[in-house]
């Protein structure tokens, strides 16, 4: 730490660009105040700090009226405090975790007077006595809120407001918020979205939810790439009328479903909303991965196919589920797969339902091109075998369809 003292006092230093500390013992605040401040002397562009203290951060007016900064990261416990009053001419990034907005240091003018800001990310942060939240910039393109369950202080008393007509990316994960009022997002390239259940809410309460996180979902109608949860659309499935309340989705080409798929009717009611989905290039999937916290998307496959998941919840009966799941009608689900030309399947053990969700599509996926099918690490090759053999022998609506079965790696 003298080391640091001595370098960010020199005065032979220009400036200095990046700058990121990761420090996981208590360091005394005002030592912390006092290198941000010849940060900002040094007109840093670049800052992030990893800090673990003993009590909660305050900080410093002089960082939040910065000229120099373009990139902020912040990750402080067990928490941070800002001034009431911000001005962040040059910021772009912001990212913050574990911050603790109260009802005595929060307006709703904070992130509206960062004036280029384009990337927000909302982690893990506390609202305590806060009624109402507001995220309101025009220039917004990326926005993600983390909101854990174990997080007693969420949004569950706390109405979200968001105001950035120019969102091109959304995630949301976490607790469900009293309410929602949000702008249409009419430029929305993809949204990522995972609701968990407030199993600590009242009644009252979890009847709020379902129409918040309804309301929510209505707003997405524009959306090019969705990735739901499960647990959204059972959240979903409890409101009367789901389907009737639900928006077409006419921009919709590629549908993620993430976590072990249980709920079929929620999804085949949600899957008639979606005209165009899956027109060549675009992938129809399931997967039982969660909503990712922090983007990882390097290295990612963006071929025709990637890998899909139709999982089965543990414990789950198949047969007692499955009976009123499948009594759809004949032409609206025709109408579902008009447009699929590649699916794949993770995990595939072929279970029962993972076989009716195959016969259902190859029954109704007239241009279907190719099904991947990517076995459980459980199933040996003789195993693999009588399955390739039990889905090449079923009927399909495609003569030109191909199956590809793919050992798991394990």
């Amino acid at each position: 730490m003298d080391f640091l003292d001595g370098t960010l006092h020199r005065h032979n230093i220009s400036n200095v660009q990046k700058f990121s500390l990761l420090w996981n013992t208590h360091l005394n605040e005002s030592r912390v105040n006092s290198w941000i401040s010849n940060l900002i002397r040094l007109e840093i562009q670049e800052l992030s700090l990893f800090l673990e203290q003993g009590k909660p951060f305050s900080v410093p007016l002089s960082l939040c009226s910065s000229a120099s900064v373009l990139s902020l990261t912040l990750e402080i416990t067990p928490n941070i405090y800002f001034p009431k009053d911000i001005s962040f001419p040059r910021l772009k990034r912001l990212h913050l975790y574990g911050v603790k907005f109260t009802s005595n240091c929060w307006n709703e003018q904070f992130f509206s007077t960062c004036a280029v800001l384009e990337d927000l990310v909302i982690g893990f942060c506390n609202w305590i006595d806060v009624s109402s939240f507001c995220i309101s910039n025009p220039t917004l393109k990326i926005l993600k809120i983390l909101n854990r369950q174990e997080n007693e202080d969420g949004f569950r008393d706390c109405a979200l407001k968001i105001h950035a007509p120019n969102l091109e990316y959304l995630t949301y994960k976490g607790r469900v918020a009293k309410e929602y009022l949000l702008s249409r997002f009419r430029n929305l390239v993809e949204a990522k979205i995972d609701f968990e259940d407030d199993y600590g809410a009242t009644r009252e309460q979890k009847i709020g939810q379902v129409a918040a996180v309804r309301k929510f979902v209505r707003t997405l109608s524009r959306v090019n790439y969705l990735s739901i949860s499960d647990r959204t659309l059972q959240i979903l499935s409890i409101a009367n009328g789901f389907v009737r309340n639900l928006p077409t989705y006419h921009y919709l080409f590629k549908l993620n479903l993430t976590q072990k798929t249980t709920t079929d009717n929620a999804l085949i009611a949600f899957l008639k909303t979606a005209p165009n989905l899956e027109f060549k290039g675009a992938i129809f999937q399931f997967t039982d991965d969660e909503v990712d916290d922090e983007d990882n998307d390097e290295g990612e496959d963006n071929h025709d196919i990637e890998d899909n998941n139709f999982g089965t919840a543990e414990g789950e009966d198949n047969n007692d589920k499955g009976n009123n799941a499948w009594e759809i009608d004949t032409v609206a689900t025709r109408c579902i797969f008009l447009q699929l030309k590649s699916v794949s399947f993770k995990n595939f053990s072929g279970d029962p339902r993972e076989i009716r969700w195959v016969k259902l599509i190859l029954r109704n996926a007239r241009t279907l091109e190719t099904m991947m099918i990517y076995g459980d690490r459980s199933l040996d090759m003789e195993s693999e075998q009588v399955i390739m053999a039990e889905l090449s022998s079923l009927p399909r609506a495609s003569a030109s369809c191909v199956f590809k079965l793919y050992s798991h790696p394990g």
